[in-house]
């Protein structure tokens, strides 16, 4: 059996999971890891705008409230939206596994689940469909013993029409930043992947030659894969970008809370 588990857990109404190595040692999970670092201006445009969408539909209920209500409300507008998001892609996710393999699903579940994923899952299907990927693996942990990370991958697929060539496919129903490339290389470059039996194979077998996005586009109304960097300066990246993660433990020390007071020093007369 897989030296490593997924645990998943509840926090409040959210989902959350974990990894652990040998039954006791956690592991940083890829995603949380590539929290540690910036997504830049694009996320805090988004962000903004969240806050100013939610001020105009709700305008009138705000300016009832006292300041220090209305600055939250405002100020929490896009976690709000940003958490309503990762239900529907979490949702999405597992019915995506599902025609993936091919396995049946129907408008009937969609709809008791979120009416907007009908017309994502439809894309899927056929972005699915005219691109023939034949899957390898899906919603596989992969971990490495090396560097001490564990993640899940969506996708691991092959296809007629790219003879010699191995996609690992990660879907994106929100936007497509620079940790996308991070994220893929270091599934790609774990030590395992845990196999559907639960035994641990070597990810090298898979031959990996392409880490690409599947993104959602709701403005084109379709799926747009978008290619991401692969070498291995790329994972450099990543384990550079762990480093920072793991030093994370001092941010509460890098500024002192205390005040540099003057030594009092003697005049002499």
């Amino acid at each position: 059996m897989s030296r490593v588990e997924k645990r998943n857990s509840m926090r409040g109404t959210k989902t959350q999971h974990s990894y652990l190595l040998d039954g006791s040692i956690k592991l940083p999970g890829v995603t949380t890891i590539l929290g540690a670092l910036s997504k830049g201006d694009a996320l805090n445009y988004w962000a903004s705008k969240m806050g100013g969408r939610y001020g105009m539909e709700n305008a009138a209920e705000l300016w009832s409230l006292p300041e220090d209500v209305r600055d939250l409300r405002l100020g929490r507008a896009h976690a709000v939206a940003r958490d309503a998001a990762g239900e529907i892609g979490t949702q999405f996710h597992g019915f995506a596994q599902r025609l993936a393999l091919g396995e049946p699903v129907s408008r009937a579940e969609i709809r008791e689940a979120d009416p907007d994923l009908l017309r994502m899952l439809m894309w899927a299907r056929k972005f699915l469909d005219s691109y023939q990927f034949k899957p390898l693996l899906t919603e596989t942990v992969v971990w490495s013993l090396q560097h001490r990370y564990a993640g899940t991958l969506d996708l691991v697929a092959s296809s007629p029409l790219f003879p010699g060539r191995v996609f690992l496919l990660d879907w994106k129903t929100g936007g497509v930043y620079r940790d996308a490339a991070l994220q893929l290389a270091a599934y790609a470059n774990a030590d395992f992947y845990v196999s559907a039996s639960g035994e641990d194979g070597p990810m090298g077998e898979l031959e990996i030659t392409d880490h690409v996005v599947l993104k959602i586009d709701q403005s084109e109304g379709r799926v747009v894969p978008v290619p991401l960097a692969t070498g291995p300066e790329v994972f450099d990246y990543f384990l550079t970008a762990k480093a920072a993660y793991e030093r994370r433990v001092l941010d509460k020390t890098l500024v002192s809370k205390d005040e540099l007071t003057r030594p009092q020093v003697e005049v002499l007369s």
